[in-house]
């Protein structure tokens, strides 16, 4: 999705229940090297794929996150919110 107009620039879709990341591997989206790309927890090994990605960081086991890592995270959920509306409108069309 471009972040500024809003538009969505490519989907993909599965039969029945696929995860996102799986669609993600087995349909290919054409980034740019220099584009950034924002992902959700679901896409934990897209650093691998596209090196300009950005997922939120987790939690260690039995500590707590550092305040840095937390704002980051923070700030992309803020950037990301637009992205996860356009997918519940996507959605409700469908139905």
């Amino acid at each position: 999705m471009d972040q500024a107009s809003g538009q969505i620039l490519s989907t993909a879709f599965g039969k029945g229940r696929c995860h996102d990341f799986r669609l993600f591997k087995q349909h290919p989206v054409p980034l740019l090297g220099e584009q950034l790309c924002l992902a959700d927890k679901g896409y934990q090994g897209i650093a691998k794929r596209h090196a300009h990605s950005c997922t939120p960081t987790k939690k260690p086991r039995k500590a707590e996150l550092p305040e840095s890592e937390r704002q980051h995270n923070r700030l992309l959920a803020r950037l990301r919110v637009r992205v996860e509306h356009s997918i519940r409108r996507l959605k409700i069309f469908a139905s």
